[in-house]
């Protein structure tokens, strides 16, 4: 099998428990196929995909053919995420003060969030399966996807729950980005955690959906290096991407891979990072530019960019490898370029 790394993004723990529960039955469920071979590799809740090239390419044919048959259906999803979106809301809006109020809580966000994750990985995914072809044919499906494209409600659920258990039960953010919700509900209940599995998650784990086999610390990087993805190469002061947003722009760089890098995003300042999400949006209006190592043309990244006016370069594959806080960079998005000063 060819295995090829199709994302990095910052991951809760309790969300790649989620995603195990879309690939293997919510996708069978909606759309009567799925994906079998998948592996998280998660240092510091940074966590890289990884798939099998050959499956990957036939999931998202699968998935085309799903939106020329069956539009109707295809659209009832995005209607239904619409919904759902209107009670993550609610909940990452609410105000919880207590341990029971806490328990109530996460107990309605675990009743909804398998389902809810099966129609946003459905959304997400579905963007790289509409073709020109669907675009003539179903015109309404094609608008409705990229209206819906960019937007997750999902990120900022996340975030709410960190905040809101760690509030009331005084436990550090990281510590809760860790756990799944059933080990905060039972330490709702027990006030037991197994604080050294939860420390060997974040320092790294690797975890094969498939065969469902947990590798840690020396043995998870070994596991990736097993899959046989050539590493990438590091060794260069020009990286070369693609043209998300035009401009230039000269500054210095910040690496920022997740939210515990936010508060280091600075006015002027070259934001570098493995992808954006909606985490970023609001700290990006602040910055020079943006590059990442992943993405497209229609990524969070670009869009944002775009948005805001800000040179972008994405789909580097390199650069939080090449570049390091404080170094001077120009970039040039009008070729697609990032010169390391």
């Amino acid at each position: 099998m060819k295995w090829f790394k199709s994302r990095t993004v910052e991951l809760p723990y309790h969300t790649i428990e989620n995603w195990r529960y879309v690939y293997f039955e919510g996708w069978p469920r909606l759309l009567g196929f799925g994906l079998k071979n998948v592996i998280f590799h998660s240092q510091k809740n940074i966590a890289a995909i990884y798939r099998v090239k050959e499956e990957w390419n036939s999931f998202i044919k699968n998935l085309t053919q799903f939106c020329l048959k069956k539009p109707e259906i295809m659209m009832a999803y995005y209607k239904e995420l619409e919904r759902l979106d209107k009670q993550i809301i609610a909940l990452r809006e609410k105000k919880i003060e207590t341990r029971s109020e806490l328990k109530e809580y996460i107990q309605k966000i675990d009743k909804i969030i398998d389902h809810y994750c099966s129609i946003y990985l459905t959304k997400t995914y579905s963007n790289f399966a509409i073709t020109k072809e669907i675009a003539e044919k179903h015109p309404e499906l094609a608008k409705k996807a990229k209206s819906l494209h960019n937007r997750s409600e999902w990120f900022e659920l996340s975030k709410a729950i960190y905040k809101k258990v760690s509030f009331v039960l005084g436990l550090p953010e990281k510590t809760v980005s860790m756990l799944t919700l059933k080990e905060i509900l039972d330490y709702i209940d027990t006030g037991f955690i197994d604080y050294e599995l939860v420390e060997k998650r974040y320092d790294g784990f690797t975890w094969n959906l498939k065969t469902n086999k947990w590798y840690y610390g020396k043995q998870a990087d070994d596991y990736i290096k097993k899959l046989g993805i050539p590493e990438e190469k590091s060794k260069t002061n020009i990286i070369k991407g693609t043209i998300a947003s035009k401009g230039k722009a000269k500054g210095k760089v910040v690496v920022a891979l997740g939210t515990e890098d936010f508060d280091k995003i600075s006015n002027g300042c070259v934001v570098v990072a493995h992808m954006t999400t909606p985490w970023y949006t609001p700290y990006l209006s602040k910055v020079q530019a943006i590059v990442t190592d992943e993405g497209g043309i229609g990524c969070h990244a670009s869009i944002i960019a775009r948005e805001l006016g800000k040179p972008c370069v994405v789909g580097t594959g390199i650069a939080t490898k090449i570049l390091k806080d404080g170094d001077i960079v120009e970039v040039d998005a009008n070729k697609g370029i990032v010169k390391k000063l």
